[in-house]
């Protein structure tokens, strides 16, 4: 299922559907579809410029697939699951760096000691 591995990278930042549609992981569902309105109202391809026409109908069917997930009770169901082993892996990724980071400043702490003990 595509929709399970929308995470974009803009940039070193990670885009959720959530942050797509600006809201919270928490929002209702009421939440969610005034927030759609509101930016399919703002970004619709017809309502822009000529030289803004393009990057609005980009982000206009972003806003339509985020939509398309979030809105669904299923499919958000299952995003989120995805989401939440995301931040677990990545929370594990980190703590597996600072033990390896506070490993390897022990052992240069103990061989700076070595050193000026000789």
């Amino acid at each position: 299922m595509i929709y399970l591995q929308y995470i974009k990278n803009f940039g070193g930042n990670v885009e959720t559907l959530y942050d797509i549609l600006e809201v919270s992981r928490k929002a209702s569902k009421e939440v969610i579809e005034k927030a759609y309105k509101t930016l399919a109202k703002k970004y619709h391809p017809d309502l822009q410029t000529a030289e803004n026409k393009e990057i609005a109908e980009k982000r206009m069917k972003e806003i339509n697939e985020a939509y398309d997930v979030l809105s669904d009770e299923q499919k958000r169901k299952e995003y989120d699951e995805k989401l939440e082993a995301e931040d677990e892996r990545k929370k594990q990724e980190e703590y597996i760096n600072y033990q390896n980071n506070s490993s390897a400043q022990s052992v240069k702490y103990e061989s700076d000691m070595q050193v000026n003990n000789s």
